[in-house]
């Protein structure tokens, strides 16, 4: 067997080579986690435990926000955040009680 012609062409470079790739993916799949794997929907249960002002606050922003979506006037992008401000601006006037509920849906 002839050796080979450049240090590329060895296995200790197809060796580190499918290391950096695997590392790529998971550092691809780290990052895009909760787009590819979303926590479970929230349920009606779920909101009894929180304070009810919050409760209320939170659903009337956010289904502004949500209007504000169907309307046109906010990208994807936006809405996720005017989403995630609408529950922060809730929870800073009405503790929420529950912050295991903090997170969109």
């Amino acid at each position: 067997m002839a050796e080979p012609d450049s240090i590329l062409d060895g296995a200790g470079a197809r060796i580190t080579a499918g290391l950096i790739a695997l590392a790529c993916a998971g550092l691809i799949l780290f990052l895009n986690w909760h787009v590819l794997f979303p926590p479970p929907k929230k349920n009606a249960a779920d909101d009894a435990k929180l304070n009810p002002e919050f409760v209320a606050c939170r659903d009337a922003r956010l289904a502004t926000v949500e209007q504000m979506k169907q309307d046109g006037v906010l990208t994807a992008e936006q809405f996720t955040q005017f989403s995630a401000r609408a529950v922060d601006t809730c929870a800073g006037q009405f503790p929420p009680g529950d912050q295991s509920d903090m997170r969109l849906n």
